[in-house]
């Protein structure tokens, strides 16, 4: 590498600095060979897997019983819901949503958000306080989508 060097006469000449080499080690790759891979692994012995003995044998059964077990299932009867029937889509939804979904979620409500929760889930029923009923989009007077807006049941229609 040059670089230059201001002489008294004004004018610029090149020096050359000495050249830095660095000494790498040199690294031997050794491959054995097939006489050598045949003594350090033997094939004549079969492979056993190694298995502590307190593990169980998945294949053991234990014996059957002389007496039958009998075991109580108790079963929970499902919450009260109000019918189908009381629910329906607000007038003018049909323009927003096509009626494919209207009708599934007029025939399975609960499978839509918002069914059947008291207006003000933080008061107790009362007349005052009903119930969702009503079936319109989470933002009304715009087109449905399934992500962003979807269906919900609200107490009276927008």
């Amino acid at each position: 590498m040059t670089t230059p060097e201001a002489t008294p006469t004004g004018t610029a000449t090149a020096t050359q600095r000495p050249l830095q080499l660095t000494v790498v080690p040199r690294v031997t790759i050794v491959v054995p060979t097939e006489a050598a891979t045949a003594t350090a692994w033997p094939t004549e012995e079969p492979v056993t897997p190694i298995v502590p003995p307190t593990c169980p044998i998945p294949t053991q059964v234990a014996p059957p019983s002389a007496e039958p077990t009998v075991t109580a299932v108790a079963t929970i009867a499902p919450a009260a819901t109000a019918p189908a029937s009381l629910a329906y889509a607000c007038p003018g939804l049909e323009k927003f949503v096509d009626m494919v979904f209207i009708e599934a979620a007029l025939a399975h409500p609960d499978g839509v958000g918002g069914w059947n929760v008291r207006c003000n889930p933080n008061v107790p029923d009362s007349p005052v306080n009903g119930r969702r009923h009503s079936l319109t989009l989470v933002k009304p007077r715009t087109s449905y989508h399934p992500m962003s807006n979807p269906l919900q049941y609200q107490c009276g229609c927008p």
